[in-house]
């Protein structure tokens, strides 16, 4: 085995290490302690916050669905992308695919009970986005007029002025 190899294999097992540590304080110090299954939660966290899988739970939410009505009401989706999208969340057990035997064959779509678990964290995250867009409005353009250069890292003074600044002294 060369070098390289072993310094591969020597980070993955202390990854391994750090993930596996049992902690009941998901942040300790002000740090944040990975949980025994770290990249699975990762992996997990990233399929069902993509923007297809959370709208594909929603219209599941309300009853079985088939492809093509699934594409007509999801503007912007691919086929390609639905059908991947769908693939994922049956692999994962969040989806049922049901094809009924006929000419042309009839496929639909629904949640399974682990899919309609998940439904209702969803629909609180909709509702809370929903609740909130006038706010993100208004913060989008106070940020987009603000003086600062888009782009660049807005610095504290720009929010804050010094001390001398606003007793209108010069610096």
């Amino acid at each position: 085995m060369n070098h390289g190899m072993d310094k591969c294999l020597a980070l993955r097992r202390k990854k391994a290490l750090w993930c596996n540590r049992r902690t009941r304080n998901v942040i300790k110090n002000g740090r944040y302690q990975f949980t025994e299954d770290c990249d699975r939660v990762a992996e997990t966290l990233r399929r069902i916050g993509d923007k297809w899988s959370v709208l594909i739970i929603v219209l599941l939410e309300l009853g079985s669905r088939r492809f093509n009505d699934l594409k007509r009401s999801i503007p912007g989706i691919s086929q390609r992308m639905l059908t991947l999208t769908l693939r994922n969340l049956e692999r994962d057990g969040l989806v049922n695919r049901t094809v009924t035997p006929s000419i042309p064959p009839f496929v639909s779509y629904d949640l399974t009970p682990l899919g309609q678990s998940l439904a209702e964290p969803v629909r609180a995250l909709c509702a809370w986005a929903e609740a909130n867009v006038p706010a993100i409005d208004v913060a989008r353009v106070q940020f987009d007029e603000s003086p600062s250069k888009p782009g660049l890292a807005r610095s504290q003074s720009d929010n804050f002025p010094l001390s001398s600044e606003r007793k209108g002294k010069q610096p």
